[in-house]
């Protein structure tokens, strides 16, 4: 199993009342679960640059390699690009047409069909659409709450938001309260 490397500087110990503090980390972790800080969940750059890919694949798919670099230094740019490339003429216009219906915002499609986990700015949280909560047992062991969201699927020919059968963590919850004895200084300890 692969856990994810528990990074300190996510903590966000604020309540709605700090909700817009400015010392809140802003931020997803990767499907690799490595960290990707940023000034803003929505990241304007990604949004306006995959808005405008989106509406040059419809208008001209046959010349996306003029307007479509192939790599990126930029994870999440490469998520991006990994889907823009590989995605026919048809899932481009009926993602557009999904994302729009459904009125979703760069950050939902970051965690429902890129399979990035957002930190929140609330206290402790992490909002992913990953039913499995192993990877992340060293964040849930520190006192993190994994909220879990419908995944976007590409399925019989059109996106739609897909609910798999909630996983039971049970597990895993039950082995970590078996820890709750220990100080939060030397839970590192039983990291994963």
């Amino acid at each position: 199993m692969n856990y994810f490397k528990y990074y300190d500087e996510i903590v966000n110990d604020n309540n709605v009342e700090n909700f817009y503090g400015k010392t809140n980390f802003i931020g997803y972790l990767l499907p690799d679960g490595s960290l990707y800080p940023c000034e803003n969940h929505n990241i304007e750059s990604l949004t306006s640059f995959f808005n405008m890919a989106l509406v040059n694949l419809k208008n001209d798919y046959s010349n996306k390699e003029l307007f479509l670099d192939e790599k990126s230094s930029d994870p999440l740019f490469q998520l991006a690009l990994n889907f823009l490339w590989n995605a026919s003429l048809d899932e481009i216009i009926k993602f557009d047409k999904f994302i729009h219906d459904k009125k979703l915002g760069m950050s939902d499609i970051i965690v429902s069909f890129f399979g990035c986990h957002l930190v929140t700015r609330l206290n402790k949280r992490i909002l992913t659409s990953n039913v499995l909560h192993y990877p992340f047992y060293n964040y849930i062991l520190m006192g993190f709450k994994i909220d879990t969201i419908p995944k976007i699927v590409y399925k019989n020919n059109d996106f739609c938001f897909y609910t798999e059968s909630l996983y039971n963590n049970d597990f895993l919850m039950d082995e970590i309260e078996e820890l709750n004895f220990v100080d939060d200084k030397e839970k590192k300890a039983f990291f994963r």
